[in-house]
């Protein structure tokens, strides 16, 4: 389900740099609906999320950006160490 966001200031200038449409976000905010009359005259409405705090959700890979590094995986407990048969214990 998709949802109307209005943000304003440095909150719309974040989001117009690093969100895209799809981007998973976390919003607070408030509702707000508006009314206004289309071209055939009849009265139409929209309810829209003002943001004031907004959280990205998305991962830097999947949103779009590169990661900047990789580190190998720590090796899992059930996998031996190199010269661990060699301990007393």
């Amino acid at each position: 389900e998709w949802h109307r966001i209005v943000a304003w200031r440095k909150l719309a200038e974040i989001c117009g740099e690093y969100l895209k449409k799809g981007s998973r976000v976390y919003i607070e905010g408030q509702l707000q609906t508006r009314s206004w009359e289309g071209q055939d005259g009849v009265k139409r409405y929209t309810t829209e999320i003002v943001a004031r705090n907004m959280q990205m959700l998305d991962s830097k890979a999947t949103g779009g950006q590169p990661p900047t590094s990789q580190e190998p995986p720590p090796p899992s407990p059930s996998e031996k160490a190199e010269g661990e048969d060699d301990l007393p214990f």
